[in-house]
């Protein structure tokens, strides 16, 4: 999974969540925390990385993605990897050991495990004393079997099929929404949100013979338009009164992967692009071409998690991604809001607990009856 801004992470408190694990005696989970958890005051490994050493590396932009680039050294076949930039970073401390702590912990992720990228380490461009802000700048290895690399958005609008990694069917697509779940609950266990999580920041890996010709444009298509990348945010993230002080939490990041698991399971892509960059379909829009309130697109997407995603995918699929979309409705399994914010941090851990029983549970039954 590629993560367009460090700002897009954010720490669990560790404490509380291991008292929690042990409470709930949750093994798969702790183990994963065991074996992954990095001292990122100890550690002697070489995360930061000389900003000098990437100017020699060959770097083309991922179609559809959020900027992200395919980058090798010409001299290294092995080198490979995945340049994840941002150049508005507060220029503090705390962001900075944040992306720190991010790199440390991703250093030996397994993309076949956790479905993650793991992290080679990152660099920090520099920048005069006074700027407010600086550029940050992420590399992820590639998986070793693979050399070729494409959005989630790109799959989704490439209609005739001519790329690799398109999934042929019902169990592909379902085998491709595991790898999503995973990749997402990966990331929770190591204690941050995403919070960008839609079809620009998620990557499709295949190999240079499987590759195909596809449809593909030179222009510049990459950055998305907030109007598109709001499509995936909660209502709640969207309110015109929103303090800076209300936390991103779980239920965000949930509801997000529902949004992209109905484009999955739909396998129809809810934003377009056009020569002045990314737009939502018109499918979601007003007949008059103007966008709904953030509350009806939200209760449309639920809409189509009924009868016609049932069609393409089965009742437990839809009841999957339903769950998701109303996250954060109350109910049985899920915290509200006000429960989160009274206890933020014990929330957290309700959230992953019924996100681990709930959804990955789900999604991985689903794939393993079927295949």
């Amino acid at each position: 999974m590629n993560q367009k801004t460090i700002l897009g992470y954010l720490r669990i408190n560790d404490i509380e969540i291991d008292k929690e694990l042990d409470r709930r005696t949750l093994s798969a989970e702790r183990g994963f925390r065991e074996a992954k958890r990095v001292d990122k005051y100890t550690s002697k490994r070489p995360i930061i990385l000389e900003s000098r050493d990437l100017k020699a590396y060959e770097a083309q932009e991922i179609p559809f993605s959020c900027g992200a680039k395919r980058a090798y050294h010409p001299q290294d076949p092995k080198s490979l990897c995945i340049i994840d930039s941002d150049d508005n970073i507060p220029a503090d401390g705390v962001v900075l050991e944040d992306a720190m702590a991010l790199a440390l912990k991703l250093h030996n992720a397994s993309p076949e495990e956790f479905g993650l990228l793991p992290c080679r380490g990152l660099t920090k461009h520099p920048r005069a004393p006074t700027q407010p802000r600086r550029d940050i700048t992420m590399v992820f290895r590639f998986p070793q079997q693979y050399s070729t690399v494409n959005s989630l958005r790109r799959l989704l609008l490439e209609t005739q099929g001519g790329l690799a990694q398109t999934p042929q069917g019902r169990i592909d697509r379902l085998a491709m929404a595991k790898h999503l779940v995973k990749a997402v609950f990966s990331v929770h266990l190591y204690d941050f949100v995403h919070k960008n999580i839609r079809p620009e920041t998620l990557m499709c890996f295949g190999t240079a013979a499987e590759e195909q010709n596809g449809r593909h444009s030179d222009k510049a298509q990459t950055r998305s338009a907030q109007e598109a990348a709001n499509l995936y945010q909660h209502p709640e993230r969207l309110r015109s009164d929103l303090d800076d002080s209300e936390l991103y939490v779980m239920q965000h990041d949930v509801y997000s992967l529902g949004v992209c698991l109905l484009e999955i399971g739909l396998w129809r892509s809810f934003v377009t692009y056009d020569d002045r960059g990314a737009k939502v379909g018109r499918g979601l829009r007003l007949p008059d071409g103007r966008m709904p309130s953030a509350d009806a697109i939200k209760n449309h997407l639920v809409n189509l998690s009924g009868p016609e995603l049932v069609g393409e995918m089965g009742v437990e699929y839809s009841e999957v991604v339903r769950r998701c979309l109303t996250c954060l409705d109350g109910g049985k399994g899920w915290i509200t809001e006000s429960d989160f914010l009274s206890n933020p941090y014990a929330g957290g851990v309700t959230v992953r607990s019924s996100y681990t029983r709930d959804v990955l549970s789900r999604i991985n039954n689903i794939v393993d009856m079927d295949v």
